[in-house]
């Protein structure tokens, strides 16, 4: 009768350990009389943080004496060895024990922490603590803004892997104003990396980035002493004249060539037709058409008028190019997309006129 019943309790035990790995049942009891209750429950703890844990028998309980009680820690891996808190790190007294349980740097997303005793059948309650690296302020703000479309679209990086992705929150306010006027501002569409607005106005917008967890309860001072908030806020300004982007030149056309040169020219965009703005600086590329090592550029040029004619040589007399065309008008802003066309070159080698 003894070996079915600890049969039993055993399959008991590994169906209670598959439904927490599985994200289903987190905290659990082992008998169908509660012998003993255990703190805190789903708890949300970071790594390097340590959580002190206590179990406490009921009232009703008098067979079982705390110094035959010990914990028990299971991780959430499935080839994970579970490790018992040794007895020396667990404070004893009349109805409960205690122990501080620090989370290890090798942790997955939670694990389960087993209150039992020195029977191996006595199995008596477990309590899920989630886990998540400390979380941390975005890296690498930047944005773009497309004048043509009055769209700005800022990027950044989280930092961080994350153990628990889809419990991260990420809320971000604009505002024209200083970052202690920010609210009721939203992107239009956004994601963990990125925010899109439609804005015309002010040179100067600020971004709040909001980095939070949805994830479990912070412990009470109780049972945690926290190194770490649940959130990371950081503040951005974007200069819009500084990240502006224009579309590509307009018009681009092939005026005439040679056997060894090219002259073309292009439109001017109304986008350099603002009084903040000077120069057009234009980026040209001509690639031989199929051969992508053959390459002459010209990086970075001032184009001094709409009527002005580029010329780039030292091509191949009737070979096929294909050109393309940047343009920006300081240079931090970003590059335009690329306006191309194609030409071939005259077969005579005519000196240019």
């Amino acid at each position: 009768m003894m070996a079915r019943s600890s049969f039993a309790l055993r399959i008991k035990l590994l169906l209670c350990l598959a439904l927490a790995q599985s994200g289903l049942v987190h905290s659990f009891m082992f008998d169908e009389e509660t012998k003993a209750t255990i703190s805190p429950l789903d708890a949300l703890v970071f790594i390097g943080e340590t959580l002190k844990v206590q179990c406490t028998l009921s009232e009703d309980t008098t067979d079982i004496s705390t110094r035959d009680m010990y914990f028990n820690v299971s991780d959430n891996k499935v080839d994970y060895t579970p490790w018992t808190i040794p007895q020396e790190d667990i404070i004893f007294e009349n109805r409960r024990i205690l122990a501080d349980i620090k989370i290890p740097n090798n942790c997955s997303e939670y694990i389960t922490i087993i209150c039992r005793t020195k029977d191996v059948n006595n199995l008596l309650i477990s309590a899920a603590v989630f886990v998540e690296r400390a979380i941390q302020n975005i890296t690498n703000f930047s944005g773009v803004y497309y004048y043509d479309s009055g769209t700005i679209t800022v990027t950044w990086n989280l930092g961080k892997t994350y153990l628990n992705p889809s419990s991260m929150s990420i809320n971000v306010e604009w505002s024209p104003d200083k970052p202690a006027n920010l609210g009721g501002n939203y992107c239009a569409s956004a994601g963990n990396e990125y925010c899109s607005i439609y804005y015309t106005g002010s040179d100067i917008i600020y971004f709040r980035v909001n980095v939070s967890i949805v994830l479990g309860e912070r412990p009470s001072e109780q049972y945690l002493v926290p190194l770490y908030e649940t959130f990371a806020v950081s503040d951005n300004k974007f200069v819009t004249i500084d990240n502006m982007k224009t579309s590509p030149p307009k018009s681009l056309t092939v005026v005439d060539t040679s056997a060894t040169c090219v002259n073309f020219t292009w439109e001017d965009n109304k986008y350099f037709s603002l009084d903040i703005l000077t120069d057009e600086i234009y980026r040209v590329d001509i690639k031989m058409d199929g051969n992508e090592e053959f390459n002459v550029s010209i990086e970075s040029a001032v184009k001094l008028n709409s009527t002005e004619i580029v010329q780039l040589c030292e091509l191949y007399p009737d070979t096929k190019y294909i050109l393309t065309v940047q343009v920006k008008a300081k240079n931090i802003n970003p590059w335009s997309d690329s306006a191309i066309v194609e030409f071939t070159t005259k077969e005579d080698q005519q000196p240019w006129v």
